[in-house]
C-alpha cells in the first residue's frame, strides 16, 4: 500500500518559524533546502551543484520558496566562494548553499541532505520517503 504522507506538519513549522528575515542561518538553510527538495523535486546532490554564477531568479512573493531564497541570498551575498565540481576539476561553480557556521565553505548532498531531514521528520514519513518525491506525490494525487 501507498503511503500517505500529511506534510502540514512541515507546513505548520516553517509558519510558525516567522519571518525570513529572522530566522538564523541554520533555520534558514533548512528551510531552502527543504523547500528546494519538496517544491523543485531535487535531490540533495542536484542542489549541492547548483551555480549561482549561472542564475538569475525572478523573485516573487506569491511562491513560497522564492522570498526563502531572496533572504538565504542576503545573507550569503558576503561570502561569494567558487569551487571546483566533484566530476570535472577544471570547471568551477559557485555553490548555493554554504556551511552555516562557516560561510565561505561549501557543503556536500550529506549535509544538504541533514538539511532536508531536519524539517522532513517532523512529517512521520516512512523511512524510504525522500523530499523530492513527497512533492511530485502529492501533485500526481491532485491529479496534476
Amino acid at each position: 500500500k501507498e503511503p500517505n504522507i500529511d506534510i502540514q506538519p512541515a507546513l505548520d513549522h516553517l509558519q510558525n518559524q516567522g519571518p525570513n528575515k529572522d530566522l538564523n542561518m541554520s533555520a534558514l538553510t533548512k528551510k531552502l533546502c527543504w523547500l528546494l527538495g519538496i517544491c523543485s523535486f531535487m535531490e540533495p546532490s542536484d542542489i549541492e551543484y547548483i551555480n549561482l554564477a549561472h542564475k538569475k531568479f525572478e523573485l516573487t512573493e506569491s511562491q513560497c520558496i522564492l522570498p526563502t531564497m531572496t533572504e538565504y541570498l542576503h545573507h550569503i551575498h558576503d561570502h561569494e566562494i567558487m569551487m571546483p565540481h566533484s566530476k570535472n576539476k577544471m570547471e568551477l561553480y559557485r555553490p548555493l548553499i554554504h556551511d552555516v557556521r562557516f560561510p565561505k565553505k561549501a557543503v556536500g548532498s550529506d549535509m544538504i541532505s541533514n538539511h532536508i531531514a531536519s524539517i522532513t521528520e517532523l512529517l512521520s514519513p516512512p523511512e524510504t520517503a525522500k523530499a523530492h518525491a513527497i512533492g511530485p506525490t502529492k501533485a500526481i494525487k491532485k491529479g496534476a
